[in-house]
């Protein structure tokens, strides 16, 4: 009796379909220039800042905080350090929880002033206005970092052309 030579019974490997390697190919973050890396580092200090205010002003733990989100406390520590900075639906979902709005929570200046016209998140809504909420935030979730700060940029510029009309 000899060494018999047994055949593979694994199937080939299948050549994924271009739907299935879209899906699994990661996209490379787009590279900043030095300005936009710093005005990111001021941005993620400002958010961490701003939360950090919000909370302690409601006077809510950083375990609360953690809880409703579903995260770890010590993110949440990282993110108000302004050790990391938070993806756009955990920025949302932050702002719905504290009761503020995206413009107050990403404000250099230790949060934008409240006004009146100012459209809170959690706030009740009319089916239509919430509908282009989420419209607009479904839109916003598929832009770079790069694209997300020119937004930013025009939105605050609106007051002031709203004023010239």
């Amino acid at each position: 009796m000899g060494i018999h030579k047994t055949e593979s019974t694994a199937l080939p490997k299948r050549k994924p379909n271009a739907k299935e390697a879209k899906a699994t190919r990661e996209e490379p973050e787009p590279k900043l220039s030095s300005d936009e890396d710093s005005r990111m580092a001021l941005l993620t200090k400002a958010i961490g800042a701003n939360m950090r205010a919000e909370r302690k002003r409601r006077r809510l733990t950083i375990e609360m905080i953690a809880g409703q989100l579903g995260t770890a406390p010590s993110y949440i520590g990282l993110l108000e350090r302004g050790e990391r900075c938070p993806s756009l639906a955990l920025l949302v979902r932050i702002c719905e929880l504290l009761g503020c709005t995206l413009d107050e929570l990403t404000s250099p200046a230790g949060g934008a002033k409240k006004e009146s016209n100012s459209v809170r998140l959690s706030a009740p809504v009319n089916s239509e206005l919430r509908r282009a909420q989420e419209s607009v935030i479904s839109l916003i979730s598929t832009l770079s970092m790069k694209e997300l700060l020119y937004i930013a940029e025009c939105m605050r510029a609106l007051p002031a052309l709203r004023k010239k009309k």
